[in-house]
């Protein structure tokens, strides 16, 4: 791990129940994959608390604050530990440090060509050879935006969550995110959930 790092447990994994990778049998899960990808998101519950500082921070939804507005052509920020090099000409390798790149927004029609993809619950991001590949899936789509006249420094916020492109990354094309947005009422509904379990297990 890179110095900063850290190794958390964890607890539980909720997936999003209309996932259809996550219904699929394993017999026709790649039929399912290639018709629709939509709602390939998930939460991870973590086992331990965790401690916030200058490396670990949290980041917010986008929704929740009327600034927070990444129209095609805004710039926003991949991460990954994912195959880097990965091209028609050679396989890629895994990345041995954390990798990041910037990539903008794009319109929803650059990623029509794309098996599997919907515009419901999409984004839609990414051009050139910076791009997202194997190995990223799951990782953030960050965007960054002053949410108020006043403010010296961006706010982060979740705007996706890598989820699937071409085959060979860096093809040019863009990929396909997550439209965080478009589950947000989702995510606090399982955050509430959860948050109620733990309560009714102290009172007994």
């Amino acid at each position: 791990m890179f110095d900063g790092a850290k190794a958390l447990n964890i607890s539980d994994v909720v997936v999003k129940p209309e996932f259809c990778g996550w219904k699929a049998s394993t017999s026709n899960v790649n039929r399912c994959m290639q018709r629709s990808r939509a709602d390939d998101i998930a939460l991870i519950r973590l086992a331990e608390d965790i401690n916030f500082d200058k490396n670990t921070q949290p980041i917010c939804l986008s929704r929740t604050h009327k600034s927070a507005v990444f129209p095609a052509g805004s710039c926003c920020t991949i991460v990954g530990w994912g195959l880097t090099g990965n091209t028609n000409a050679r396989p890629g390798s895994a990345a041995k440090m954390l990798q990041k790149a910037s990539i903008p927004i794009q319109s929803e029609k650059l990623c029509q060509r794309l098996p599997g993809w919907t515009e419901k619950g999409m984004v839609c991001a990414g051009l050139g050879a910076q791009d997202t590949c194997s190995g990223d899936s799951g990782g953030p789509l960050s965007c960054s935006a002053f949410i108020s006249a006043n403010s010296t420094t961006r706010t982060w916020f979740l705007r996706g969550v890598t989820s699937f492109g071409d085959a060979h990354c860096g093809s040019g094309n863009p990929a396909a995110y997550a439209d965080v947005e478009e589950y947000t009422s989702w995510i606090a509904d399982e955050i509430y959930r959860v948050e109620n379990e733990k309560m009714e297990e102290y009172d007994y």
